[in-house]
Formats: C-alpha cells, structure tokens, sequence
C-alpha cells in the first residue's frame, strides 16, 4: 500500500482526474469518492491554490514515521491564515482543523464517514473533525507549511457559509432548543446582515432553502445516538479558542540567536511542561537560560529528559528573588534577542519563530510585541503538576500605547522580544520589589524603545499561553498583591518620557473611546468607581498647541491623565 496519496481539491469541473499516481484532483464534493478509491494509508487533503513550503515533505515524512496508532489526521500550517484553533502546547492535540490542508489516517476517514456533503466550509471541517476524535487525535504539524497565495477579506459567498455552517451545524450537534435558536439566529442574520453590496439577495433565498437542509441534520441524530451524545461539540467549549490571524507569509527558519529567559524555584514538574512547550519550536536557533531561585531540583531532569535543547541551568543555592533571578539569566545570556518564559507558561510552536519574523521584517525595531492565550485554571497538585482548567480565552487589545502601559501591564512577561542593546542600555527587571518587576522593565525599555507597530501589538495572534487563577477570591488576592507595588514601581524618576501633543491628543482620544465602549456593556460604573481611587488632575494641554510640541511626562503623570480622561464626560 502506498504511503500517502494527495487529494486537491479544485473548484475547475476541467481539472479533475488523476493527474498523476498518487494525485487525484477533485470537486469538493467528490472528496468522499476519491477517498473511497485512494489505495494508500494517509490522504493529503490538499486546496489547489495552495504551494509546499521547503522541507514540507520531509517534515510529513518524519510525522508519519512518528505517528502512532492514535493518530486519526495530522494538520499541517497555513500561512497566512484568518486564524487557527489553538493546539495543547504539549501535545499538539487539535479540538480541529480545517480541511484546506489537511492529513488523514483512510481507515480513521472512511469509519468516521467522511464528510458531510450538506454542510458548506468551515462547518464542514470542524463536523469532520469532532467524527474523526472518535478514530483518534488530530495534532497540529507545524514542521510543515503550505503557503497561501494571500489572506483575502472574506467575501460575500464565504460570510453566507459561514452564517449557514452555524445553523447546520447547531441542527446536527446542538440540544433541540439550541438548534431552534440557531436557526432564529439566522433569520435574525438575514435581517441584520454584515454590510456587503447585495447581501439580502444572497443570504434570504440560503435561509430559505435551509428550511429544507435542517430537517435531515436533525433527524441525524436519532440514527447515531451514541456519538451524538458522546462526542464533543463541534460548536465550540469553553476550552477551545482561535489562536487569531497568522500574518507570517512563509517559514521564517533564519535569523539571529534568541535566548529563551527562564526562572524558576522549585517547580520541577511545572517547569518541565514549559520546557515540553518549547521542544516543538518552529524556529530552531535559540538557547534556553534557566536560573532556580534556590536550591537545585531541576539541574539532572533538564539534562536528561531534554536533550535535544540547547539548555544553560544554574541554581542560586539561596533565595534572591524573582527579579534577580530573571537578571542573572540574561546577564548569562548570548543571543541578539531576548524573550521571557516563566515556569507555568507556555509557547506555542510559532512563538520564537513568529516574533522573530518581525525583527527580520522590520530590523529597525527593538521591541516586538504578541498577544497571547490565557487559561484560566486552577492548580490541583504541584508534583504531580495537574490542573483544573475552566477557560481558554485570546488576550488581545485593541491598542497597546504607552500611556495604556502607564496603567496596566498589557505585556505578559512571555508576550514580548528585544534586542539585547536594551538589557545593555537600561538592565533588567527591577529586584527590590516582589511584583510588577516585569512591567518596571518594560517601561523602562519603552523610554527609547522602537516598536514595530506604536500603538497595538505587533502580532495580533496569539504565540504564548499563561496561567491565570480560575477561582474569582484567588485572582483577587493575586491581583490585590501586585497592586501594592503599583504606585512605588510608577513613581520611579527614571520613567519619563518625551511625547508630543498629538500623541496625547490620541491616546485620550482611545480612552474617550473606551469609555463609550464601557458605557455601552454595562462596565463603567466598574471602572470609573476604581478610576476615582487614582483620581488625579490631567496633564496641561493647550488646545492650541501644536501637534508637534513636546512634552516631558512621567509614568505617573501618564496614569493620571488616563484615569481624568476615564472621568471626564
């Protein structure tokens, strides 16, 4: 039997046919057939516009060697790509995985019946893919790329899929009163539809027709009871989240030496799940710097159990502190770029390689920064490390300027990169103080510091998972402990910043805007309760100054005037 055979998938009636051994071109709802008739053990899924990275091959070649017997389909990168489900970053278990490129055990295919030729894309995939967990997992392989001739904004036709995919698929899988919500949904989609030119025209007469489609997805279920009530939802859990759009062109596999900055105390075993994290990195050229704020329980575990990572350990042998600990690994670091991993966080596989792409991009930057991913849990056992996740939620804001950064830290100690010229120029995290010692740094750095985008983050998809506590009385007690450092760490003379008007002309008007965001959810009461605790004059302004003119601020200056701009109106 062959090893694997590729599927493209063409919307051309003139295309399709077997091309050459091995490659069957098809229409998208011939897939099934061309499965059935396939004679090799792996089916490549393949869209026709898309193109075989270097070294794609290999990196399937390599992944079907390592595939076990519980492997049902394997999902290759897209790049870009409007957005990606977020993969376990130790496992690399999928909740699902889109169809575009997709690789399949035949077996596991053909027993999870396939696809289901009255669902458009993306449902199709994701009801493809809650069948195919029933055969096995799907892992995300993100060794292998295909590239993407552009990450075009959704159009008519793909905006009516999808508003359809979601009824269908809420008729096939969701509890009855959920199903006729959905289609209520629908019709109130219909009504109110996204603005593209003749929208109505395409979208009623689908709607209609749905009433014929919905009646067979529901009757589905009673035939196959037991999966449907076993099998996790394809609409979604509060454990699976969307990664966000992957901007990356191509694989950057080149580039300047990074050191991956860890500290830790006494946590073996959650640091050995961050070091898992960072075996699946897409870009290979970095070191890892560990420094144990204490005695040594992690030295033989690093050595023997990660042996194919590029690993400095060092124990203090005393306890000196977080911040310190943080300093003396990057002081024995040795790489051009800098980035920060705590012992309970976690990268994805395309962190390094994502943000690194960014400086190669852009080589006047000095800081770049990611979203990130947080998981709300709460820790079981420490040894061994379990946890008992609630959550899984994207962290991304909108805007990330610096007098945001004077009120809250929107960087998480594993969300941002630098080059090394700022550790050199300005150190590292402040070690008289037990919190905020990251967010100290990273105000410093941004005195001078170049970003590659001024006002938001760099990289709007999320590269990294952190930790945060699930339980509302632990979060508070967390949030309360760092809260008590806030005003000695922004009341540090050497945060001042030269800004112009029109910069602070901006930035009030992103928390104007705020404001009326929070006016309109229902949050404002909330925060203007906690603005008037820090309730401070705003910074002068004439109103006629110009654009241009500088101002000399503080961080504390800066925090003030947000919250009197928070108040104001």
């Amino acid at each position: 039997m062959e090893r694997m055979e590729w599927i493209v998938v063409t919307q051309d009636p003139a295309k399709t046919g077997q091309i050459a051994p091995g490659r069957t071109v098809c229409l998208p709802g011939a897939r099934n057939a061309a499965a059935e008739n396939a004679g090799a053990e792996w089916l490549l899924f393949w869209q026709e516009n898309l193109t075989p990275a270097a070294g794609f091959g290999e990196a399937v070649a390599a992944a079907l060697d390592e595939a076990g017997a519980d492997t049902a389909a394997l999902a290759p990168r897209v790049l870009p790509s409007p957005g990606d489900a977020a993969p376990d970053p130790l496992t690399l278990e999928l909740p699902w995985a889109s169809s575009r490129c997709l690789l399949v055990r035949r077996s596991a295919f053909l027993a999870a019946g396939g696809f289901d030729a009255r669902l458009p894309e993306p449902a199709a995939s994701r009801d493809l893919s809650v069948r195919l967990r029933g055969q096995g997992l799907i892992r995300a392989l993100p060794a292998a790329a295909a590239l993407a001739p552009g990450m075009s904004a959704q159009d008519l036709n793909a905006y009516r899929d999808e508003v359809l995919g979601k009824a269908r698929l809420a008729a096939k899988w969701a509890p009855f009163g959920a199903a006729m919500r959905a289609q209520a949904e629908l019709w109130q989609a219909v009504r109110h539809p996204a603005h593209y030119p003749g929208v109505r025209r395409v979208l009623a007469p689908a709607a209609a027709r749905q009433l014929l489609a919905v009646w067979p997805l529901l009757t589905w279920r009673l035939g196959h009871r037991a999966l449907f009530k076993n099998a996790p939802s394809p609409l979604g859990s509060p454990l699976e989240a969307d990664l966000g759009p992957n901007e990356m062109t191509a694989p950057c596999p080149k580039g300047p030496l990074v050191s991956v900055i860890v500290r830790t105390h006494s946590r073996p075993a959650s640091l050995r799940r961050a070091m898992q994290s960072l075996t699946h990195q897409t870009y290979q050229n970095f070191e890892v710097v560990v420094t144990e704020d204490g005695e040594d329980t992690a030295g033989e575990m690093l050595r023997t159990e990660f042996p194919g990572l590029r690993i400095d350990y060092r124990a203090t042998g005393e306890h000196v502190g977080r911040g310190k600990a943080a300093n003396m690994g990057m002081n024995r670091s040795h790489g051009a770029l800098l980035c920060l991993l705590d012992d309970d966080d976690y990268f994805y596989p395309d962190h390094i390689e994502q943000l690194v792409s960014r400086f190669v991009a852009q080589p006047d930057c000095d800081l770049v920064l990611a979203s990130t991913m947080a998981l709300e849990a709460d820790v079981v056992s420490t040894d061994p490390y379990e946890l008992a996740p609630a959550r899984l939620r994207p962290v991304v804001f909108d805007h990330i300027t610096l007098m945001d950064l004077c009120v809250r830290c929107r960087i998480p100690v594993s969300g941002g990169m630098f080059r090394r010229a700022l550790f050199e120029q300005y150190g590292g995290m402040r070690e008289d103080i037990d919190g905020d010692e990251d967010w100290a740094m990273w105000l410093r750095y941004l005195r001078t510091a170049r970003r590659a985008v001024e006002d938001k983050a760099d990289i709007a998809r999320a590269t990294s998972l952190c930790l945060y506590p699930a339980d509302p009385a632990e979060a508070a007690r967390r949030a309360k402990e760092y809260a008590a450092f806030d005003e000695e760490m922004l009341g540090d003379p050497r945060l001042l910043y030269t800004v112009t008007a029109g910069q602070l002309r901006r930035w009030r008007e992103q928390v104007h805007a705020d404001r009326e965001h929070l006016r309109r959810v229902g949050g404002l009461e909330a925060a203007r309760e906690d603005a008037q605790s820090h309730a401070a004059a705003s910074v002068l302004l004439a109103s006629d100054a110009p654009d241009d003119q500088p101002l000399t601020l503080t961080a504390a200056a800066l925090r003030a005037d947000w919250y009197a701009c928070l108040l104001d109106g």
